[in-house]
């Protein structure tokens, strides 16, 4: 059980934001073109690749591809919570879908900071949380009453974007050093002592990020 400090509040995700409010109706253009982000369309950093994204008409799309992706959201994939397919979009993101296999949650700006929001759900107290309510075996997935119930650690709204400023300047520092080739070519080369540091990195990384978003680092 996390001690959070006695300043911050506790908040259901469903009560601060709204999850998965805008999707694409049945009845929408066969011919209307849009973006289509599938869940191995993220990886684990929350960095999506956009040269796998593909450009589809409604009518070829398949049933999954709905959910649509707007300024400020988080995207969440509630199957597979242990992979933490996670992605934030902080600009306009017209024509862009994503899987009803993600979530998709907007937050209450008064309440929430968008970019913080995105690295508590980022973080291992998510991940850990999303994992232990997961069920099913071989496709384990977050059920939508579950996702919803997920509590938020909530400093106040410019704490939360100090830490998120905080966060995003160290985050992009340890990426560019421990992510800056990640090419299959490079495979080979990403052994022995190399290997090591990044994953020292990495776990580093997660620490920051959990210490930063439970209140155990205070960001002044």
């Amino acid at each position: 059980m996390i001690t959070l400090p006695s300043n911050w509040n506790k908040e259901r995700l469903k009560d601060v934001t709204t999850v998965n409010a805008l999707a694409l109706p049945a009845s929408t253009d066969l011919d209307y073109e849009f973006d289509y982000i599938e869940i191995s369309n993220v990886d684990y950093w929350g960095i999506v690749d956009r040269q796998a994204i593909e450009r589809l008409r409604f009518e070829d799309a398949p049933s999954r591809a709905r959910r649509i992706v707007s300024k400020n959201c988080t995207i969440v994939s509630s199957v597979r919570p242990n992979l933490q397919a996670i992605a934030f979009f902080p600009d306009n993101t017209e024509d862009l879908i994503c899987s009803t296999g993600f979530n998709v949650i907007q937050p209450d700006i008064a309440r929430v900071d968008p970019r913080y929001l995105y690295y508590v759900l980022l973080s291992d107290y998510a991940k850990q949380y999303f994992e232990a309510v997961a069920t099913g075996v071989g496709y384990p997935a977050v059920a939508d009453k579950d996702f919803e119930a997920f509590v938020l650690p909530l400093p106040q709204l410019q704490q939360q974007e100090r830490i998120a400023v905080f966060l995003e300047n160290n985050c992009s520092v340890i990426d560019s050093v421990a992510f800056s080739d990640r090419s299959e070519n490079n495979k080979t080369r990403m052994q022995g002592i190399l290997n090591q540091q990044m994953e020292t990195l990495v776990a580093y990384r997660r620490a920051l990020i959990y210490e930063c978003v439970t209140g155990q680092r205070r960001i002044s």
